[in-house]
């Protein structure tokens, strides 16, 4: 079979208003008990979107997250008492801040811009809401005033700040759009998943696949699976096949060990690998293979798969986020929690963050860029005010001994950070 030949994900990183992605929410809401504040947002091109993750922040700078998919992520005030409905509207349970305070939707999608003659391209696109206010109950008649002057003003100012940043992006976006118009083919073909993850010895660990094509399921004959293990570029080579849904095959080395879902309907698949072994270290790599009611055929996967790193039995887990969306200013947290109950005893814990440029460069030769901090069983490191030159792979580096034996240095994989925006 032919190799699809392809080029590495390329990000075009906008924080600013696109006609892709539109975000309503209200300007301002009452408090009760408990109070949900609205979000909703339009997506152009909805078959070519790969990942739609919504969040909420509180405040002005945006450093807090009041909603996050990770809990440990949500500011303390906070934690346990908010949660997702309908997608994306926020249940906020309980609030003791201050009156008039804004809380931000915050949207981030990746759009696949791929064509059969340039394959690979994506886009990454972050949008905040304008904002909604939350009044709390009993507010006077000159607090509702102050209130539309200052929501008029921050609306007049916002809308000069965009205006002045459209005119410096808007030709970067047409670029692009005339780019992929010229080279585009028969549409948009993307396969996303994590580029690496870990696992220690004789657990379980789940790589999650999406992927994107312009055509509707009803012009589809038939769809194809497959999973690929290998160390090379696109896990070359049918021997690499571990699993093909055509035929239900599975291969013998994964027997008994491998769970693979696959819906078509909603464009996406997952690998689970239990009883995880050393030898199972290697890149994973996802296939899909269409066949449509025209007669054509269409096959892509991502070049480099997601890494697996199987660690050691006897070494303390430490669960990580695999990627962190942030724009740029904003104050982002590294953190990581162990998982082993014999790190309660741990002691002379020392940690350090390691930053690479690809995920493919080991820890141990990352570049130093700091101590974290270890607390309650955890790791902690804030980068503050982030740019576009933070954009890379974080690895942690920890010392530490535990039932009085000998320290130790253990290595772990911590988050890939994507700024967007600037």
């Amino acid at each position: 079979m032919e190799e699809t030949q392809g080029v590495q994900n390329a990000y075009l990183i906008s924080e600013n208003k696109t006609n892709s992605l539109n975000i309503i929410q209200p300007e301002e809401v009452e408090f009760h008990h408990p109070t949900t504040i609205n979000c909703s947002f339009t997506v152009q091109e909805k078959r070519i979107i790969l990942r739609t993750e919504v969040y909420w922040m509180i405040g002005d700078p945006r450093e807090s997250y009041i909603y996050h998919p990770n809990p440990d992520y949500i500011h303390p005030d906070y934690r346990g008492k908010t949660r997702l409905v309908d997608g994306s509207n926020l249940l906020l349970e309980d609030f003791h801040g201050p009156d008039n305070t804004t809380f931000y939707c915050r949207v981030i999608i990746r759009r696949c811009l791929a064509t059969e003659r340039h394959p690979g391209l994506t886009v990454t696109i972050l949008e905040d809401g304008a904002g909604t206010h939350l009044l709390v109950k009993g507010n006077t008649w000159y607090h509702a005033k102050i209130l539309a002057v200052y929501v008029g003003l921050k609306a007049f100012l916002s809308l000069l700040l965009l205006i002045a940043a459209m005119m410096s992006r808007v030709l970067v976006l047409l670029m692009l759009c005339l780019w992929v118009r010229l080279h585009e083919t028969s549409g948009h073909v993307c396969v996303d998943q994590p580029a690496r993850t870990e696992s220690i010895e004789g657990t379980s660990v789940t790589i999650p696949c999406q992927f994107s094509f312009p055509e509707t399921k009803n012009s589809i004959e038939s769809a194809t699976f497959i999973v690929r293990a290998s160390d090379e570029n696109f896990c070359r080579g049918d021997d690499k096949i571990i699993y093909n849904s055509s035929i239900v095959f599975f291969s013998p080395k994964y027997q008994g060990r491998l769970n693979v879902t696959f819906d078509l309907r909603h464009r996406n698949a997952s690998i689970t690998i239990n009883n995880v072994m050393q030898e199972d270290a290697t890149q994973y790599c996802c296939r899909i293979e269409l066949s449509f009611l025209d007669g054509k055929k269409r096959q892509w996967q991502t070049p480099d798969g997601t890494r697996l790193t199987v660690k050691d039995r006897n070494e303390p887990g430490l669960e990580t986020i695999p990627l962190i969306f942030a724009a740029p200013g904003e104050n982002v947290t590294l953190l990581g929690h162990f998982t082993s109950d014999n790190l309660t005893s741990a002691s002379d814990v020392t940690c350090h963050v390691k930053r690479t440029a690809d995920r493919g460069t080991g820890c141990d030769r990352g570049i130093n860029i700091g101590e974290c901090t270890y607390k309650n069983n955890a790791l902690y490191f804030q980068i503050n005010q982030v740019t576009s030159e933070d954009n890379a792979f974080y690895c942690y580096q920890v010392k530490m001994s535990t039932n009085n034996e000998e320290k130790n240095t253990y290595y772990y994989l911590g988050p890939q950070l994507l700024i967007i925006g600037g």
